[in-house]
């Protein structure tokens, strides 16, 4: 249904203007929720799962597979950690590196508020205080800027990491983990350009209060 705007009288919002809202939220909702799930798998990494790790060493003694909190030798089921900054053998492992593996868990924390913020706002659309998209937009940045932290921290380490290991004759290769990080950095990054309510004057300052701004 469409609504003329004559002049001298208010402008009315249209059933399709508010579809079209509902229908901008969507790229919100599934990049939020994705990054969520992407940085929640990367931070329970070995030896939360032996699945999910940053890279593998096949010592002499079994394959050693190296997380964000720990490591296990999975011919022993030795594991080390959980534990925040951790070593490795002979310095294969930087511990202050491994310390900064932490931001994967704080990127997660933030991409989940971002969640819950936008599906607030959908689901409770009569309520002002929840459909304000500060909410949402303020976790997203922090869930962005944390993702890509912790990627740029985690690229470093495990490179770093490989080559040592290589280096002493020792092969070793990356895991899933590594992936599963940039997949949720992306996914946070486009959940704060490409998703989430527009702001409208009710928010910010403005003279017409029904304009919308789509930042």
């Amino acid at each position: 249904m469409l609504v003329l705007h004559y002049r001298g009288l208010p402008r009315l919002t249209s059933l399709t203007g508010k579809h079209k809202m509902q229908r901008h939220q969507i790229g919100g909702v599934f990049f939020a929720l994705a990054a969520t799930v992407l940085l929640s798998l990367a931070t329970f990494s070995t030896p939360f799962s032996s699945h999910i790790y940053f890279i593998r060493a096949l010592e002499s003694f079994g394959q050693i597979r190296f997380g964000g909190f720990g490591w296990c030798n999975l011919a022993t089921a030795e594991c080390e950690g959980p534990v925040l900054g951790y070593g490795f053998g002979g310095g294969q492992v930087t511990v202050w590196l491994t310390g900064a593996e932490v931001t994967i868990g704080i990127a997660a924390i933030f991409s989940l508020f971002a969640t819950i913020a936008i599906a607030l706002d959908t689901l409770f659309r009569s309520s002002y205080a929840l459909q304000n998209p500060l909410w949402f937009r303020a976790f997203a940045v922090f869930a962005s800027l944390f993702s890509i932290l912790a990627f740029v921290f985690s690229a470093v380490l495990w490179y770093d990491t490989r080559v040592k290991f290589v280096r002493s004759g020792i092969e070793a290769k990356y895991g899933p983990a590594l992936w599963i990080l940039l997949g949720g950095t992306i996914a946070a990054a486009l959940s704060l350009c490409a998703g989430g309510p527009r702001f409208t004057g009710r928010h910010l300052y403005r003279a017409n209060n029904e304009a919308s701004y789509t930042v």
